[in-house]
C-alpha cells in the first residue's frame, strides 16, 4: 500500500512543481490567446512559434518536477520499483501529449530525455543507500 501511496503522492508533487515552473514561464513569456484549447493543430503551430527561452523552461520543469516527484515517492514508497511505476507514468503522459500536440523534434527528444533524467538521478541515488 506505501507502494501506491508514494507513486500518487509523486504524481502529484511532480504535477504542482510542472505546473508552478510553467506558470513562470507564462510570466516571463505571456502566450497567445488560443481560442479552442481542443484545437490541437493550432496549439501546436504556436509552439512552432515559441520563444526557445519558453521551451526550454518546459523541458527544465518537467525534470525538476520528475526529480521532486521521484524523491517524494521513494521517501515514502522505500522501494525502488515504486519509482519505476512513476517513471514509467510520467514518460506514458508526456509522450501521449507529444503525439497529441505535434511538437519541434528537439523538443520532444529533450523533453522524454529530462524526464527520464529527472526521476533517474534520484533513483540512483536512492540505490547507493
Amino acid at each position: 500500500m506505501k507502494k501506491l501511496w508514494g507513486v500518487i503522492a509523486g504524481l502529484i508533487a511532480a504535477f504542482i512543481v510542472v505546473f508552478a515552473i510553467e506558470m513562470i514561464s507564462h510570466m516571463i513569456y505571456p502566450p497567445p490567446v488560443v481560442e479552442d484549447p481542443t484545437d490541437y493543430d493550432a496549439i501546436s503551430k504556436l509552439l512552432y512559434q515559441a520563444p526557445l527561452g519558453a521551451l526550454i523552461i518546459v523541458i527544465i520543469g518537467h525534470m525538476i518536477g520528475m526529480f521532486v516527484g521521484t524523491v517524494i515517492t521513494l521517501k515514502i514508497a522505500k522501494e525502488k520499483s515504486a519509482a519505476y511505476i512513476l517513471i514509467g507514468v510520467f514518460v506514458l503522459l508526456t509522450a501521449m501529449n507529444l503525439y497529441l500536440i505535434k511538437h519541434p523534434l528537439w523538443f520532444a527528444i529533450s523533453d522524454v530525455a529530462a524526464v527520464i533524467l529527472g526521476g533517474g538521478i534520484p533513483y540512483l541515488a536512492f540505490s547507493k543507500k
